[in-house]
């Protein structure tokens, strides 16, 4: 099955990101939260009731995909928008 994520910065919160370290282990989680930025091919998010079902229904090697495709598309909209924080000398 092929999903298409799209990582907005109106849909992404900081306890989205916060929630996505803390939480990541929770399989409702992460259906939920992957939900959130289905897309179809004309780049339009879909309704979260019809995307938490097309997510539940990967089987785990879709799922690891998926989740693989979800966290590069996280990563590089991310990058460089977290300030690193340095102990100064």
């Amino acid at each position: 099955m092929n999903i298409r994520f799209q990582v907005d910065p109106d849909r992404l919160t900081l306890d989205d990101l916060i929630a996505l370290e803390e939480e990541s282990q929770s399989p409702r989680f992460i259906r939920d939260f992957m939900a959130r930025f289905v897309v179809d091919d004309k780049g339009e998010y879909l309704e979260e009731g019809a995307a938490q079902k097309i997510v539940g229904a990967l089987t785990l090697s879709e799922l690891s995909g998926a989740a693989e495709q979800f966290k590069d598309a996280v990563e590089t909209f991310t990058e460089g928008m977290v300030p690193k924080v340095t102990a100064s000398p």
